[in-house]
């Protein structure tokens, strides 16, 4: 799925099957998503060193 807002940016999203988020970009950043088994997201990953978690 893809995104453009008034001013030209453009965001690009990619899901599963269910439906749950699993990348996030534009011309910034990537991020990618990891799930637990309830759906929820457990883990973002933008590529850099810093990784954060919920736990």
């Amino acid at each position: 799925m893809q995104e453009t807002q008034h001013d030209g940016r453009t965001s690009r999203f990619a899901y599963d099957e269910d439906g749950r988020l699993l990348r996030a970009e534009n011309k910034e950043i990537k991020v990618a998503f990891k799930h637990d088994l309830g759906g929820r997201i457990v883990k973002r990953d933008t590529g850099r060193a810093l990784h954060h978690a919920q736990v």
